[in-house]
Protein backbone atom coordinates (compact mmCIF):
# COMPACT_ATOMS: atom_id res chain seq x y z
CA UNK A 1 0.00 0.00 0.00
CA UNK A 2 1.26 3.43 -1.07
CA UNK A 3 0.03 6.66 -1.18
CA UNK A 4 -1.03 8.56 -4.30
CA UNK A 5 1.64 9.56 -6.89
CA UNK A 6 5.21 9.61 -5.77
CA UNK A 7 6.40 10.41 -2.28
CA UNK A 8 9.87 9.62 -2.08
CA UNK A 9 11.56 13.18 -2.68
CA UNK A 10 13.62 14.59 -0.45
CA UNK A 11 12.65 18.32 0.98
CA UNK A 12 16.08 20.58 2.55
CA UNK A 13 16.00 23.58 4.13
CA UNK A 14 18.96 25.83 5.71
CA UNK A 15 20.13 27.57 8.49
CA UNK A 16 21.71 30.58 7.02
CA UNK A 17 23.40 31.61 10.37
CA UNK A 18 25.46 28.64 10.86
CA UNK A 19 25.25 27.05 6.95
CA UNK A 20 23.30 24.01 8.11
CA UNK A 21 21.88 21.83 5.65
CA UNK A 22 18.61 19.62 6.61
CA UNK A 23 17.43 17.43 4.15
CA UNK A 24 13.96 15.12 4.91
CA UNK A 25 12.55 11.97 3.60
CA UNK A 26 10.30 9.25 3.65
CA UNK A 27 12.02 5.84 4.00
CA UNK A 28 10.65 2.77 3.29
CA UNK A 29 11.96 0.97 6.71
CA UNK A 30 15.45 1.96 8.06
CA UNK A 31 17.81 4.17 5.75
CA UNK A 32 20.37 1.70 3.83
CA UNK A 33 18.31 -1.35 5.14
CA UNK A 34 15.23 -0.38 3.16
CA UNK A 35 12.90 -2.94 3.54
CA UNK A 36 9.62 -2.99 6.10
CA UNK A 37 6.11 -2.14 6.39
CA UNK A 38 6.94 1.38 7.67
CA UNK A 39 7.35 4.34 5.74
CA UNK A 40 9.06 6.96 8.01
CA UNK A 41 10.39 10.60 7.93
CA UNK A 42 14.22 10.51 8.12
CA UNK A 43 16.34 13.69 8.21
CA UNK A 44 20.16 14.15 7.89
CA UNK A 45 22.22 17.60 8.36
CA UNK A 46 25.20 19.09 7.32
CA UNK A 47 27.47 21.82 8.17
CA UNK A 48 30.36 21.56 5.77
CA UNK A 49 28.25 22.42 2.77
CA UNK A 50 27.23 18.86 2.11
CA UNK A 51 30.30 17.02 1.84
CA UNK A 52 29.85 14.95 5.18
CA UNK A 53 26.38 14.10 6.69
CA UNK A 54 24.80 13.11 9.75
CA UNK A 55 23.70 9.60 10.48
CA UNK A 56 20.18 9.32 9.56
CA UNK A 57 17.47 10.57 12.42
CA UNK A 58 13.71 9.14 12.62
CA UNK A 59 11.74 12.21 12.29
CA UNK A 60 8.34 10.84 13.49
CA UNK A 61 8.05 9.28 17.26
CA UNK A 62 5.07 7.09 17.02
CA UNK A 63 5.89 2.88 17.66
CA UNK A 64 7.65 2.01 14.02
CA UNK A 65 7.35 -1.97 12.88
CA UNK A 66 3.30 -1.17 12.59
CA UNK A 67 3.04 -0.70 9.08
CA UNK A 68 2.01 2.75 9.45
CA UNK A 69 2.74 5.23 6.83
CA UNK A 70 3.96 9.19 7.40
CA UNK A 71 4.41 10.56 3.56
CA UNK A 72 5.12 13.88 1.91
CA UNK A 73 7.61 16.09 4.29
CA UNK A 74 8.22 19.36 4.20
CA UNK A 75 10.72 21.09 6.48
CA UNK A 76 11.61 24.57 7.46
CA UNK A 77 14.02 26.33 9.97
CA UNK A 78 13.22 29.34 12.38
CA UNK A 79 16.12 32.24 11.12
CA UNK A 80 15.38 33.31 14.84
CA UNK A 81 16.63 30.41 16.64
CA UNK A 82 17.59 27.32 14.40
CA UNK A 83 14.53 25.10 15.11
CA UNK A 84 13.29 22.85 13.09
CA UNK A 85 9.66 21.87 11.68
CA UNK A 86 8.52 18.79 9.49
CA UNK A 87 4.95 18.73 8.52
CA UNK A 88 3.64 15.25 6.96
CA UNK A 89 0.56 13.07 6.17
CA UNK A 90 0.59 10.38 8.96
CA UNK A 91 -1.87 7.23 9.55
CA UNK A 92 -0.37 6.46 12.73
CA UNK A 93 -4.04 6.93 14.52
CA UNK A 94 -6.27 5.68 11.55
CA UNK A 95 -7.02 3.46 8.90
CA UNK A 96 -4.20 2.70 5.98
CA UNK A 97 -6.65 4.29 3.76
CA UNK A 98 -7.02 7.80 5.48
CA UNK A 99 -4.39 10.35 6.65
CA UNK A 100 -4.26 12.91 9.51
CA UNK A 101 -1.49 15.95 9.42
CA UNK A 102 1.21 15.92 11.73
CA UNK A 103 3.74 19.12 12.86
CA UNK A 104 7.50 17.50 14.37
CA UNK A 105 9.87 19.76 16.31
CA UNK A 106 12.80 20.12 16.84
CA UNK A 107 15.04 22.61 19.30
CA UNK A 108 18.01 20.92 18.96
CA UNK A 109 19.59 20.60 15.39
CA UNK A 110 17.14 17.31 14.50
CA UNK A 111 18.78 15.54 17.38
CA UNK A 112 15.38 14.72 19.42
CA UNK A 113 11.87 15.73 17.76
CA UNK A 114 8.57 15.60 19.49
CA UNK A 115 4.91 15.20 17.41
CA UNK A 116 1.52 17.23 17.48
CA UNK A 117 -1.45 16.31 15.37
CA UNK A 118 -2.43 19.23 13.68
CA UNK A 119 -5.43 18.69 11.44
CA UNK A 120 -8.63 18.37 13.19
CA UNK A 121 -10.34 15.40 11.55
CA UNK A 122 -8.81 12.44 9.26
CA UNK A 123 -9.20 12.02 5.74
CA UNK A 124 -8.93 9.55 2.52
CA UNK A 125 -6.21 10.39 0.03
CA UNK A 126 -8.03 10.49 -3.00
CA UNK A 127 -7.63 12.60 -6.42
CA UNK A 128 -9.93 15.20 -7.11
CA UNK A 129 -12.38 15.10 -9.72
CA UNK A 130 -11.26 17.28 -12.48
CA UNK A 131 -7.81 17.35 -11.28
CA UNK A 132 -5.03 15.72 -12.83
CA UNK A 133 -4.78 11.70 -12.24
CA UNK A 134 -3.47 11.04 -9.13
CA UNK A 135 -3.12 14.65 -6.99
CA UNK A 136 -5.12 14.46 -3.59
CA UNK A 137 -3.92 17.94 -2.53
CA UNK A 138 -0.92 16.02 -1.49
CA UNK A 139 1.01 20.08 -1.18
CA UNK A 140 2.19 20.81 2.25
CA UNK A 141 3.84 23.68 3.68
CA UNK A 142 5.91 25.11 6.58
CA UNK A 143 7.43 28.05 7.40
CA UNK A 144 8.78 29.06 10.73
CA UNK A 145 9.21 33.18 12.03
CA UNK A 146 10.42 34.57 15.30
CA UNK A 147 9.37 31.40 17.03
CA UNK A 148 5.94 30.64 15.46
CA UNK A 149 5.76 27.79 13.17
CA UNK A 150 2.61 28.13 9.84
CA UNK A 151 1.69 24.62 9.10
CA UNK A 152 0.05 24.69 6.03
CA UNK A 153 -2.06 21.63 4.86
CA UNK A 154 -4.56 20.19 2.41
CA UNK A 155 -7.47 17.63 3.07
CA UNK A 156 -9.96 15.71 0.50
CA UNK A 157 -13.01 16.16 2.54
CA UNK A 158 -16.19 15.77 0.12
CA UNK A 159 -14.45 15.41 -2.65
CA UNK A 160 -12.89 18.38 -3.03
CA UNK A 161 -9.74 20.24 -1.74
CA UNK A 162 -9.62 22.07 1.62
CA UNK A 163 -6.90 24.35 2.84
CA UNK A 164 -5.90 24.99 6.37
CA UNK A 165 -3.26 27.15 8.01
CA UNK A 166 -2.50 28.23 11.69
CA UNK A 167 -0.03 29.43 14.15
CA UNK A 168 1.84 27.43 16.58
CA UNK A 169 4.37 28.76 19.33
Amino acid sequence: RRPPRSTLFPYTTLFRSRGTIYVVWPNIGVPGTNTGSDMDVYMIRSADQGNSWSTPVRVNQDPSGLGKQHYFPWITCDPANGNLSVIYYDDRNVSGSQAEVYVSNSIDGGNSWEDLKVSDVSFTPQPISGLASGYFGDYLGIHAQSRWVYPDRKSTRLNSIHVSQSRMP
